[in-house]
């Protein structure tokens, strides 16, 4: 009977151990996806104050507010809060008063108030890069915030924030996770729950509050002067149940459910400076142990049959086997772990470096795109520029044969001829076109100006003609050699003369002058046009990325973004601005390369 008992014990012992591991395991997976799921959730949002601190509409009204300044910045927030989901975004001067903010329109508008005394704006403020989460004094809606300096010269001007709402996260990530019996919850480093899967417990300490912690959450408004409840949990007390990094066991009292034995994992965010934690019940614990007691029962009946056979020294060996089996089964999977873990950091170096690539890639991918979009654009001209020397050359070729029946050799020969240069002139037009589609790899050589003009002019020839606009070129100067990418550079001339047709569309006189001369270390190349210009306040933000005034089926505002950065990229500058006789002008300027005949001289 004692045997049995032992049994019993033993099989109740092994199998609680087991059971609790298994629910640590598919605890600690829950807490893995709901970490990884919150710091993919907040990165996303991360670069958008870093990106707005370099506008420069945000930096002149800091530096020179007016009116007119506030309202177009009021509205570019607005509009890019509704394109990245953001809840809000504000801007602040250095006094913590907000000047700019996405919700101008709305009650509870930010503007002309004084948030100052938030951690972000003084980490901000001293130039780094602001985070904090807290209850919102104006909306009393739970926000993560991001803070970016502005900065001008190296100095601090200004301050851009941007805030997330937190309920919007909670009910993305229920929608993931529902139907697990898991509880979830988020912790800030004084114990209070920030975000939960349970409404009641937002807001609660997990653990009891310091007069220090107090005075410090009011002297913040972290929590906007909300009272913080308690919570009724207490640490078990130790038990034989196996323990593990990150996870606890807590008594757990509700009013409804009375006390309850719960499984606490946790896992910090040092990052944003939360806790994160899954919470399950033991009952799957105690049931799986119930089942093993009646399992074992039953075998313990079978096996007393066969150990009345055995001998002491052969169970002694037996179980001396079993022990060496266990400790060998650890040491391997001790051995694993490590060998897990070294190889996903060499995964994660191998995935960084792939990323890099990835996004060179897709810059690519990008300007080979718009490339194609504007051969696109153009493809009734390309038909119809290839149309018109296909039909002469049918023509020629039908008179050749009358000609030849007719046995007149002579007047052959010239239509022969005819379709031989015709025929030079498609091949012409069809290399220029498969030498503006190809991939460039950006590579920077000398190149003549005037020819990435006239190919680019090829390329609108038509569009031109049809459309009726007369084009005068002047070169003035010695060759114009730049040092760039012919390619790359033939879009961008292509993006500046399809822009000018757009703008010459509903004028009577459609004039283009191309200017190009050479300054000290720089060629410099304007294109006039004489369309209506460009409307002075949007002169600041023509080469921003989806501005444009056209109509969505004219473009997606990319072709002039575009255009900067691969001028950029050759250590050039593009800029537009409006002439005084009307028109506008685009300007590019880029670095000359040495010439043959330059470079002899040196020498």
């Amino acid at each position: 009977m004692a045997g049995f008992l032992l049994t019993l014990f033993i099989t109740q012992r092994l199998g609680t151990a087991a059971a609790f591991r298994r629910l640590q395991w598919e605890s600690g997976f829950q807490l893995q996806n709901f970490t990884a799921y919150l710091e993919g959730a907040l990165g996303r949002y991360e670069a958008i104050p870093q990106v707005l601190s370099t506008n420069t509409l945000l930096q002149n009204l800091l530096q020179k507010p007016a009116a007119s300044l506030q309202s177009e910045a009021n509205i570019y927030l607005q509009e890019v809060e509704g394109i990245t989901g953001a809840s809000d975004i504000y801007l602040m001067d250095l006094k913590g008063d907000v000047v700019a903010a996405s919700n101008w329109q709305k009650p509870t508008s930010f503007v002309g108030k004084n948030f100052s005394f938030r951690p972000y704006f003084t980490q901000a403020k001293n130039g780094f890069f602001g985070r904090y989460y807290a209850l919102g004094t104006t909306s009393g809606l739970r926000g993560y915030y991001y803070a970016a300096p502005l900065t001008v010269d190296n100095d601090v001007i200004g301050v851009i924030v941007t805030k997330i709402n937190i309920q919007n996260l909670e009910r993305e990530w229920l929608r993931a996770a529902r139907g697990g019996n898991f509880k979830y919850l988020v912790i800030d480093n004084n114990g209070i729950i920030f975000f939960s899967s349970e409404p009641d417990w937002i807001l609660h300490a997990l653990y009891p509050l310091t007069a220090d912690q107090r005075r410090e959450l009011a002297k913040n408004q972290q929590y906007a002067g909300t009272t913080i409840g308690q919570l009724d949990v207490t640490e078990a007390r130790p038990t034989s149940l196996p323990s593990r990094k990150g996870s606890q066991l807590l008594d757990f009292g509700s009013p409804q459910e009375g006390r309850a034995r719960i499984l606490a994992q946790s896992k910090s965010m040092p990052v944003v400076g939360w806790r994160a934690m899954t919470l399950t019940t033991l009952e799957e614990v105690r049931r799986q142990r119930f089942i093993l007691l009646l399992t074992a029962a039953a075998c313990y009946l079978l096996v007393v049959m066969v150990l009345l056979y055995l001998r002491k020294r052969a169970k002694t060996l037996k179980l001396l086997r079993r022990s060496r089996h266990e400790l060998e089964r650890l040491v391997r999977k001790r051995t694993e772990a490590l060998t897990t873990t070294n190889r996903r950091l060499v995964a994660e170096v191998e995935e960084k470096e792939k990323a890099r690539l990835m996004l060179k890639h897709a810059q690519d991918e990008l300007i080979q795109t718009a490339k194609m979009a504007v051969i696109g654009s153009l493809s009734a001209s390309i038909n119809h520029e290839l149309n018109q020397p296909l039909a002469a050359l049918r023509s020629y070729a039908q008179t050749a044969v009358t000609l030849l029946d007719r046995d007149n050799p002579d007047k052959a020969r010239e239509n022969l001829l005819q379709i031989n240069a015709l025929s030079e002139r498609m091949g012409k037009i069809i290399a220029q076109y498969k030498e503006f589609s190809r991939n460039s790899p950006g590579m920077l050589s000398p190149i003549d100006l005037r020819e990435s003009v006239r190919g680019a002019m090829t390329i609108m020839h038509r569009a031109y003609q049809n459309a009726g606009i007369t084009c005068q070129q002047h070169f003035h100067g010695e060759p114009l050699i730049v040092l760039g990418d012919m390619v790359r550079l033939e879009q961008v001339i292509v993006n500046v003369l399809s822009n000018a047709m757009q703008a010459m569309e509903n004028q009577d006189q459609k004039t283009l002058n191309i200017d190009a001369w050479r300054e000290h270390d720089r060629v410099i190349i304007e294109f006039h046009d004489s369309g209506p210009g460009i409307i002075a306040s949007n002169l600041s933000r023509i080469f921003e990325p989806f501005f444009t005034t056209k109509s969505e089926e004219r473009g997606l505002g990319l072709g002039l973004s575009i255009s900067y950065q691969i001028i950029e990229s050759m250590r050039g500058e593009l800029s537009a601005r409006n002439h005084p006789d009307g028109g506008a002008i685009f300007r590019i300027q880029l670095p000359a390369a040495k010439t043959n005949k330059q470079r002899g001289e040196n020498q």
